[in-house]
């Protein structure tokens, strides 16, 4: 069943919200999906670094401050999530730690990556060069659910139901319809506005909550977050992409301010801009 009704809404909003529960649990007995004492973020001490800021000798960033997308919210919801690097940080092929469950990706601050350099040529909207990460990555959850999420793999990959994975639900950030299913693309094109589609890459793909065509409200669960990279995984991430007409063009623009300013609504917090 599709969750495009104002109930399935409803639903998938409590569904974050006891996720967000759990995951601040610190019970001593063996932790529910989501409770990791040693990693779970403190939203009162979100931090972010500028706009363009990116890991140092990963690229060369825009300061773009602009919020193209000033209306959605997180992808998330109320569930932790910080932006920071697939590729550079504990996991990625260019962090020499090789556990993507390591508490420090999910601690704040917050890091710009996009026009973070790449392999393959493409294209956006203000980026310096042209071999750039056309979006930010997205971390959600705790080390502990990045552990969970490994052993749900395994079982997977001997038979089990891939269900099994679905351990936190990634919404969508405005009210639209889904206009492309990929390998392990999934878009989100509005119904109105300046924003031609929201990209979503890495859901569960087995596992979708939508289909092609699909209507959504802003807070559905769309799917839910995972590793899928077409016939090989990446690391437990979202890569989440906006794609604005700028002067009637669709172009690829900076995800980042708009992320920040959605967590902010969606958890009602205030992030700090660190110096």
């Amino acid at each position: 069943m599709k969750l495009t009704t104002a109930t399935s809404h409803k639903l998938a909003l409590v569904l974050a919200i006891l996720m967000c529960t759990a995951c601040s649990s610190n019970d001593d007995q063996t932790p529910p999906a989501g409770d990791d004492s040693e990693s779970s973020l403190n939203e009162s001490d979100c931090t972010y670094l500028d706009p363009g800021d990116l890991v140092p000798g990963s690229g060369d960033g825009v300061e773009d401050r602009k919020y193209w997308s000033p209306n959605m919210i997180s992808p998330f919801g109320m569930v932790n999530a910080v932006a920071r690097s697939q590729v550079y940080s504990p996991g990625g092929l260019g962090s020499p730690n090789t556990d993507q469950c390591a508490a420090e990706n999910f601690d704040y601050p917050h890091r710009d990556t996009f026009c973070e350099r790449r392999s393959a040529d493409r294209d956006s909207f203000n980026c310096p060069s042209r071999r750039i990460h056309q979006g930010i990555d997205i971390n959600a959850g705790t080390r502990e659910q990045c552990l969970q999420l490994q052993q749900a793999a395994q079982s997977v990959g001997n038979g089990a139901s891939p269900d099994i994975a679905n351990l936190i639900p990634v919404l969508a950030v405005e009210d639209g319809q889904i206009s492309y299913i990929g390998s392990y693309t999934v878009d989100l094109r509005p119904g109105q506005g300046s924003i031609s589609r929201y990209r979503y890459l890495h859901l569960n793909m087995r596992t979708l909550n939508v289909d092609f065509g699909t209507r959504v409200k802003q807070g559905d669960v769309i799917g839910y977050y995972s590793n899928d990279f077409g016939s090989t995984p990446t690391t437990y991430h979202l890569h989440f992409e906006i794609i604005a007409f700028v002067d009637g063009v669709a172009e690829y623009v900076s995800p980042y301010a708009s992320f920040i300013l959605a967590e902010e609504k969606s958890k009602n917090i205030d992030c700090v801009r660190l110096l």
